[in-house]
């Protein structure tokens, strides 16, 4: 699943989105990166799971670098693409989990099923 969170939030909004979505990733910019490292302390995310969109920053890795290390792998060295579970259809399983703000602080969830392609 993918939940998408605006760069606006603050730490509270943020751990909240986080903890709600069961986060166990997080990438930012690095201008939203002290938000993303205290919110991701707060619900247990570690600092070596949160990459980086753009940009570069000691300490943390970079999407670019994540693609790379995925390609070091080789092609036996890839896991398989996501199917539906059996006896699951598309509208069952919750692709991207979307944050709004109605009112802050407080932020409304609003779950969108995003159906999965199966090949």
């Amino acid at each position: 699943m993918v939940s998408g969170a605006s760069p606006a939030y603050n730490v509270e909004e943020m751990s909240y989105a986080l903890k709600t979505a069961k986060g166990k990733f997080l990438a930012t910019s690095p201008s939203s990166i002290e938000v993303a490292e205290a919110a991701a302390k707060n619900v247990g995310i570690p600092k070596k799971h949160i990459f980086l969109l753009e940009g570069e920053l000691p300490g943390y890795t970079t999407v670019k670098e994540l693609v790379e290390i995925g390609k070091s792998y080789g092609e036996k060295g890839q896991i398989q693409s996501f199917k539906v579970p059996p006896g699951k259809k598309n509208k069952d399983v919750c692709a991207f989990l979307s944050f709004r703000y109605v009112d802050r602080p407080c932020v409304k969830v609003s779950p969108s099923v995003t159906p999965f392609a199966n090949k």
